[in-house]
């Protein structure tokens, strides 16, 4: 038998996804600061979703 191949198991896998819509301006202001800053889109929400939770406590 070969030896198991693919990534290592995470201790908190991303498994869960939510689609969400936006106009086209705030699209455009999220694009512009991806491509400015060098992260991903999803990179950027969930930073923005826990700046905003924490905010809330």
């Amino acid at each position: 038998m070969s030896p198991r191949t693919g990534s290592p198991k995470i201790d908190n896998p991303m498994n869960k996804s939510i689609k969400i819509r936006f106009d086209d301006d705030l699209f455009n202001q999220i694009d512009n600061y991806c491509k400015n800053n060098s992260i991903t889109y999803a990179q950027l929400i969930r930073e923005a979703v826990k700046v905003f939770l924490a905010d809330k406590k």
